[in-house]
């Protein structure tokens, strides 16, 4: 061959309009496909004998086209118009309804035919009278003892009445004065002669009235308040005082009264037993004491029975004039009984105070006491400490002050001769530009310790903290409160990517951290040796991140997600003043799986793309479906910050929309709270890569879910699953192992929460293929 295949084919540039010398190489079937050269000339004659044998074709076309109706079978519309007799109504066709409007001149043509009003003549209606006469006779309807007659060819109306004749005055008056009835106050009288009627008011009888008001004929008294009409002893009636009552009640009843002995005050339970000699009854003696008791009530003879009384029932002579007292005063008086004698006991006022089973007095108010000995002045006592222990000897004082300025960390409180009830007020001093340690754990075994930091002192000041420590069985157990509150607040703001956080020496701290940027460092000042410090996240914006690298040198951190809504609390805890710690949050995510290849495995640089893929093979395609989110996992060996996040639509389909989506795994391995869906739906009606701006940072060894939630059936492309970890079959005969964790939801609304379920959300498909760029 002249040239070379390669030289024909390689290098070249497109010609769009071919000449008739230009040749195009074919192979022949009928020489052992060898190339031939075709000139364009010969297959412009080939096709033009392939498809118009007769060469006629072009001239049939344009006498087809050039005829005035080359298909007569049917007329044109612009036939049809033309042969229409009428084109148009008032300049409109169609469907027409006509107004008066729509015929010129119309309206004043009618205006001429009558006018606005019209007044007619009676005269000039014909058979006006007859007409009303025949009217005004039919409406007339006669009543009882009345005739009507109606002659129609005299034109008459004729009333006339029948009956017994008219009513008369003389039957009015005496039906008048036949219903008047007499009252009890007036009296009628009819006079049927002189036809009067008279009413006359009949005469007061029993009824007077005066200043005093009214009253009857007669009354012996007038009326008043506090009075009773009625009648007296002698019969007189009038108005009398209002008797009062002599007894209001009985037993504090009133009304219809029965008395039980249980209303009557001061009977004894043997007031309402029967006398006999039976159970439930009071013995009667045999004594007749006539002297005793003697009617007259002669002094001498009760006296002289009386000594007689002692003799028969053998009462001693002081009982006898123990009997004979008239009164309990008289009584206690004669036994010599003190005030004590009527007082209860207990602590309430006017009470006796009993000494209880141990012989001491209870609980009383003994501030009026007088004559105590004097507590003293509390012992003092200056503590000095030696390889972090402080010792105290109390010297059996129930009130010590302990004075501790501190020269090294302390890490023990040692006491001796501790008092049964002691109570130690240590003051304990930070000198000036130190931070020694004073924690929660000094205090002896057995003290209940409320949570307390020392005051850090200043570059130019000492500071000290009071503490009251107090015991009641020699130091066996205790308890120690603290002026120094349980902890401080800090709100940093991020500068730069970078936060400050004071702890002011202080072991418990609040950090309310709002995340309005990423967290690249977080610097951390005048940790005490214990310390914990609690981060209380929220985010605004975002979503943002803090990166494990940003916390402090000697930090272990462990694997966590920051919840994109809501609050996440991170805990920061060290031993030795920040040189070792440990951070930890709740929202764990799942540890680094060894059996989970790692993607990328290498670092990427800035404006590089990755997806999900963990295997180097070529993509699919995956059909969308709307609502249903589709997503595999993510886990890389280092931290890796994107910027753009999206997919690569093959297939477009109008109106048809999606998102990304990426989620945080549970310590379980799943997918858990959704930490970035996008802002906003990508338009997939056209081919070609569609993306989010974002500022996302995947941290190391942390497992991600990323992938994409549909909004349509638009064809993106996908991860192949044999480029994906496998999650098991779905049964027994299963052609592909599950690989993507899906389900469907109400586009754009993917949960907050995954909300994993085994049973129902692993799928053996392709996974979205979320193309990320490296930041």
């Amino acid at each position: 061959m002249a040239e070379k295949l390669n030289d024909l084919i390689v290098a070249r540039t497109e010609k769009t309009t071919p000449a008739n010398a230009d040749k195009i190489p074919i192979l022949d079937s009928a020489d052992t496909h060898k190339f031939r050269w075709l000139s364009w000339s010969g297959l412009l004659a080939w096709l033009s004998t392939a498809f118009d044998q007769a060469g006629t074709a072009s001239a049939a076309v344009s006498a087809h086209v050039a005829a005035v109706d080359p298909h007569p079978i049917y007329t044109t519309a612009a036939e049809a118009a033309a042969a229409a007799p009428v084109q148009s109504v008032a300049g409109r066709t169609g469907a027409i309804n006509l107004a008066i409007g729509d015929v010129a001149a119309l309206q004043t043509a009618l205006d001429g035919k009558a006018p606005a009003a019209h007044n007619q003549a009676a005269s000039t209606i014909t058979d006006f009278a007859e007409a009303v006469d025949d009217r005004v006779a039919a409406l007339l309807v006669a009543g009882a003892n009345v005739t009507l007659s109606y002659n129609d060819a005299t034109n008459t109306l004729t009333v006339s009445a029948t009956g017994g004749g008219s009513y008369t005055d003389e039957q009015a008056q005496d039906a008048v004065g036949a219903i008047l009835t007499d009252s009890a106050t007036v009296d009628f009288t009819y006079d049927d002669a002189a036809n009067t009627i008279t009413a006359a008011a009949k005469a007061q009888q029993s009824i007077t009235a005066d200043a005093s008001g009214l009253k009857l004929a007669g009354d012996a008294a007038a009326p008043g308040n506090s009075r009773l009409y009625g009648t007296d002893g002698a019969g007189a009636k009038g108005w009398f005082a209002q008797p009062v009552a002599p007894v209001q009640s009985v037993a504090g009843k009133t009304g219809t009264i029965t008395l039980a002995a249980a209303d009557i005050a001061g009977l004894g339970s043997a007031s309402t037993l029967n006398v006999g000699t039976t159970a439930g009854t009071v013995a009667a003696g045999d004594h007749a004491h006539a002297g005793t008791y003697d009617p007259a009530g002669t002094a001498s003879s009760a006296v002289s029975t009386h000594a007689a009384l002692t003799q028969a029932h053998g009462i001693s002579a002081f009982g006898a004039t123990l009997v004979d007292d008239a009164s309990a005063p008289a009584a206690r008086t004669t036994l010599g009984l003190g005030s004590a004698a009527t007082l209860s006991v207990g602590t309430a006022a006017n009470n006796l105070v009993q000494l209880d089973s141990s012989a001491k007095l209870p609980a009383v108010d003994g501030s009026q006491l007088t004559g105590l000995p004097s507590a003293g002045a509390p012992s003092v006592v200056t503590v000095t400490s030696a390889a972090g222990v402080a010792n105290i000897n109390t010297a059996g004082s129930s009130e010590v002050v302990a004075k501790l300025t501190l020269s090294e960390n302390v890490t023990s409180i040692a006491l001796q001769s501790v008092a049964q009830v002691c109570n130690i007020k240590f003051e304990v001093t930070q000198p000036a530009n130190s931070n020694f340690a004073f924690p929660v754990t000094v205090w002896p075994n057995g003290t209940i310790v409320a949570a307390h930091y020392l005051y850090p002192a200043t570059a130019g000041a000492s500071a000290t903290t009071v503490f009251w420590w107090s015991t009641t069985d020699h130091g066996a157990t205790a308890r120690v409160e603290s002026n120094a509150p349980f902890s401080i607040s800090r709100t940093p703001t991020i500068t730069a990517g970078a936060i400050t956080v004071d702890a002011a020496g202080i072991s418990d701290v609040t950090i309310n951290l709002a995340l309005t940027a990423n967290v690249s460092s977080i610097a951390l000042q005048n940790v005490p040796a214990d310390c914990r410090m609690r981060f209380v996240v929220t985010q605004s914006g975002g979503p943002w991140s803090i990166a494990a690298s940003a916390w402090p040198a000697g930090t272990i951190v462990q694997p966590h997600a920051l919840a994109p809504t809501g609050t996440t609390v991170i805990e920061w805890e060290t031993r030795d003043g920040g040189t070792s710690a440990l951070a930890r949050a709740p929202a764990a995510f799942a540890p680094a799986l060894a059996l989970l290849p790692l993607s990328p495995l290498i670092p990427l640089p800035a404006g590089r793309w990755f997806d999900q893929g963990l295997l180097s093979a070529a993509h699919g395609t995956l059909i969308g479906v709307a609502g249903r989110v589709d997503v595999c996992g993510l886990l890389r060996p280092f931290d890796v910050a994107i910027n753009q996040a999206g997919v690569d639509v093959t297939t477009a389909v109008a109106a048809a929309t999606g998102r990304v989506v990426i989620y945080a795994a549970t310590s379980a391995g799943v997918p858990g709270p959704l930490l970035y869906l996008g802002t906003e739906d990508l338009d997939l009606s056209t081919v070609g890569f569609k993306f989010h701006t974002l500022a996302f940072t995947f941290q190391a060894g942390k497992l991600y879910y990323v992938g994409f939630i549909h909004g349509g059936t638009a064809v993106i492309r996908a991860i192949q699953g044999y480029s994906l970890p496998a999650f098991g079959l779905a049964s027994s005969t299963s052609a592909a192992p599950l690989s993507v964790l899906s389900q469907t939801v109400t586009y754009p609304n993917a949960p907050v929460e995954f909300a994993f379920d085994a049973s129902a959300h692993l799928a053996a498909r392709a996974a979205p293929s979320v193309r990320m760029r490296v930041a």
